[in-house]
């Protein structure tokens, strides 16, 4: 047994070595959660697990005097166990990077939790959304909420009109780690002459577009409603959870009932400390790596995910409604029934795609064709980025220019898309009329 324990600490020790490698040469990008430095990391982590688990578990599994099921048991056992271990070790490291490696945060008195369990912004108050680029660069920019909670541009650049325009979407919408006035909901407004309402926020799916359609297109007069087409809105609201860097997050999502779709708030609670360590203002290191895993790390990423798999059973066993499966039928119920609830209400539906391959957006484009004015913000970002001689995925990623280098901090339209995705879209509108 002191041999097995032994060789059990030199795994442990080199499956430690191998993360502080991959994690001091940057070789993880979670950004890009499918590059092969990423995958690689996974498997040789998982594998290390599995050896660790089969080397305190040898006599059991490997002794040809136990019984061939004893032997299948404990073999499925230790798999499952590296399995389940070696997830939450990916999870923790993901959850280390982005708090510490990619250091975005944004005070934490801009927000709250709406009767909805939705996110969203304190009205009137003012704050900063923060970033780090590596141990020496950052930087804020100024987020302001109006009255409603919703995005503001600063005072001197508000349009006087009595015509007002709602945007609705997630952060490409909101204009993450960019001025309010560097997105395009202010360019299009502005250059409409309109005011702006802009009820996007980061992280929000579908169902909450739809509490805020809900709650905004009864009580005001819209002249057009600009709501977001992108594939990641509908996936946000499939699911019981939302992996995110603190753990499975409960997540709102659709229910089908008689051909209609029926939001339903989060199933389950979520175990989270609020007084996060606030990260920024350290030095990262791996022994802070290793303090949070040990620490916030599994509390978070352990509880969250037996919480997750105890509401996933009941969801199974039909004690809570399940979440609408096929992606299209989603997309094609809510984007028809938005439509027709902002036509109801006087206004103009305009549907802005982003960041949506061709090949998956024609079925939704051809379901939508004629029911309203769809603009196509990829077409142009497209032609766009070959006259510059450029990736498309390059205007999607926010950077900071330093020593005669693009430094990119963040996947989200950067200035240029912002203007870009504003020209197309006042581009069809003028093509409509």
């Amino acid at each position: 047994m002191a041999n097995r324990m032994k060789q059990a600490a030199i795994l442990i020790s080199l499956a430690g070595l191998t993360d502080y490698l991959f994690f001091r040469l940057e070789l993880v990008d979670v950004a890009v959660s499918r590059t092969p430095p990423v995958l690689f990391h996974q498997l040789v982590m998982g594998v290390f697990i599995g050896l660790v688990c089969l080397t305190l578990s040898y006599r059991v599994v490997f002794d040809l005097k136990s019984s061939r099921w004893r032997i299948l048991f404990s073999v499925g056992v230790c798999i499952g166990f590296s399995h389940f271990l070696s997830g939450r070790w990916r999870d923790i490291t993901e959850a280390y990077e982005q708090l510490m490696a990619k250091q975005i945060r944004i005070d934490d008195r801009l927000h709250y939790i709406d009767g909805n369990q939705t996110w969203r912004g304190v009205p009137h108050a003012k704050g900063n959304q923060y970033y780090r680029i590596g141990d020496s660069l950052g930087g804020r920019v100024e987020v302001a909420y109006d009255s409603l909670g919703h995005r503001t541009v600063p005072e001197s650049l508000l349009v006087s009109s009595d015509t007002v325009d709602l945007f609705l979407g997630c952060s490409f919408t909101f204009a993450h780690n960019l001025k309010a006035e560097e997105g395009y909901a202010h360019l299009v407004t502005r250059s409409l002459n309109h005011r702006l309402m802009n009820a996007a926020m980061s992280g929000y799916g579908l169902v909450q577009m739809r509490f805020r359609m809900d709650s905004l297109l009864p009580k005001y007069s819209f002249r057009h409603v600009f709501i977001q087409l992108s594939p990641w809105l509908s996936s946000r609201s499939m699911n019981i959870c939302g992996h995110f860097a603190n753990g499975y997050f409960p997540a709102h999502y659709f229910t089908l009932k008689d051909n209609e779709l029926h939001p339903v708030l989060p199933y389950y609670s979520f175990y989270m400390k609020k007084d996060v360590v606030d990260w920024i203002d350290h030095r990262r290191s791996y022994a802070d790596k290793i303090h949070y895993a040990l620490t916030n790390g599994c509390k978070y990423q352990v509880l969250s995910y037996l919480r997750m798999r105890i509401a996933d059973a009941k969801v199974r066993m039909g004690l809570a409604p399940a979440p609408l499966g096929d992606k299209f039928l989603l997309e094609r119920l809510f984007y028809e029934k938005a439509i027709e609830d902002v036509r109801k209400a006087g206004a103009i539906p305009v549907l802005v795609r982003m960041y949506w391959k061709d090949t998956e957006f024609a079925p939704l484009a051809a379901a939508l064709e004629g029911k309203a004015l769809i603009v196509d913000g990829d077409r142009r970002m497209d032609s766009v980025a070959k006259a510059l001689h450029t990736d498309a995925k390059s205007l999607y990623r926010i950077y900071r220019e330093h020593a005669g280098r693009k430094l990119y901090y963040d996947a989200h339209p950067n200035v240029l898309a912002n203007r870009v995705i504003a020209d197309a879209i006042l581009s069809r509108m003028s093509e409509a009329r």
